[in-house]
């Protein structure tokens, strides 16, 4: 099982939505980079 699935502990949440946040941010600045 992954940690923090649950988000028992809210620091396991907050690094699950920077995480989240980082991969969006990479996912959308992949076409630019590519692009140049």
């Amino acid at each position: 099982m992954p940690v923090g699935a649950g988000g028992r502990n809210p620091l396991e949440r907050d690094r699950v939505l920077i995480t989240r946040v980082l991969i969006t941010r990479r996912l959308r600045a992949a076409p630019w980079t590519l692009g140049r």
